[in-house]
């Protein structure tokens, strides 16, 4: 993890690499809480960690059970009794 220190109008950059664009954080407001804004470009996803582990967690909830192999295997040779 990278560790740094910035003030109030400060950024830090992510550069995406293979011409695919940068990442822009940049700190708005410093106080109780700490604001930052986030440049990213068209089509990155930039997400709150709560709030992507609850997508994380629906998505998963959403996929279809994986088969068991075994099943799959003994069904099919009794089809072919």
């Amino acid at each position: 993890m990278l560790v740094i220190t910035r003030k109030i109008n400060d950024s830090i950059i992510i550069e995406l690499g293979d011409g695919r664009g940068n990442i822009e954080i940049k700190v708005l407001e410093v106080g109780n809480q700490i604001r930052l804004g986030i440049d990213a470009p068209v089509g990155y996803k930039v997400w709150r960690n709560e709030i992507y582990e609850n997508v994380l967690a629906n998505r998963m909830a959403a996929s279809p059970a994986p088969l068991n192999v075994l099943d799959v295997v003994s069904k099919l040779s009794e089809k072919h009794k």
